[in-house]
């Protein structure tokens, strides 16, 4: 038996939106989709792209990202994250998921995730200290990161802040663009962009039907994948103090 003794197969945009055509019948075996065509799965596949984003934590989307030590002001009340450079360099984030603070040393402590509402009742925002909480507001163009209390001197001058967080997709802009997706992603792009261009080119509801079963059983697939294989461990709290 002779393997290829390869695993990095990946297609481009174009031969998955033809690929996608061709499910539909729109382009014939062995044909080639026409500029009109790849314009408007191109458009179907980008959507699709930035709706999966809401279905949850990809693994190979998870980034980090870190603000050296001395470049944390002291009193500063939010950090902002952009691209274009800001506070922190890096893709505007859909979520944080951790924040942590690094001493000189290189031990972390990790701080406690707060909600917007827990964020806006604290009572003095700017007061100095050992930041323990953090709160994340996903703006537009950029993420801006609140943490309580605010940056004393000491973790000015000797600390660093690092985050974990989920960074969007790129999107695919040119024909012979990657997705930014594992290979386990691949048949699900397929799928779900057949079942968005259907209406477009008057497929029957019932066939419609059955691609969207299939595109969903693909996607819970995958899904169902990507998670991290670790043992949860459940405990009960005690608070003290037997109930008579």
């Amino acid at each position: 038996m002779a393997l290829s003794g390869s695993s990095n197969y990946i297609i481009d945009r174009d031969t998955l939106a033809t690929a996608s055509l061709r499910m539909l019948g729109v382009v014939a075996e062995g044909g080639t989709a026409t500029a009109a065509q790849l314009t408007t799965a191109n458009q179907a596949l980008n959507l699709m792209l930035k709706g999966l984003q809401r279905d949850g934590m990809h693994l190979w989307m998870r980034r980090s990202a870190t603000l050296s030590a001395g470049n944390i002001t002291e009193g500063q009340e939010v950090f902002t994250i952009s691209s274009s450079g800001s506070d922190i360099t890096a893709d505007r984030p859909l979520d944080i998921l951790e924040v942590t603070l690094e001493d000189e040393n290189g031990n972390e402590n990790n701080l406690i995730k707060i909600s917007q509402k827990e964020y806006w009742e604290l009572p003095d925002k700017a007061i100095k200290g050992v930041p323990t909480q953090w709160y994340y507001d996903p703006q537009l163009d950029e993420g801006d990161l609140y943490m309580w209390p605010t940056a004393n001197t000491n973790i000015e001058t000797n600390y660093a802040l690092n985050i974990l967080y989920i960074k969007p997709f790129d999107d695919v802009d040119s024909s012979t663009n990657d997705f930014e997706v594992p290979q386990e992603w691949l048949e699900v792009i397929k799928y779900g962009l057949a079942w968005r261009l259907a209406p477009e080119y008057g497929i029957s509801l019932n066939e419609r039907r059955m691609l969207l079963q299939e595109y969903t059983m693909l996607k819970n697939e995958a899904l169902s994948w990507d998670t991290e294989h670790n043992s949860i461990y459940l405990r009960p709290e005690w608070r003290g103090g037997w109930r008579k």
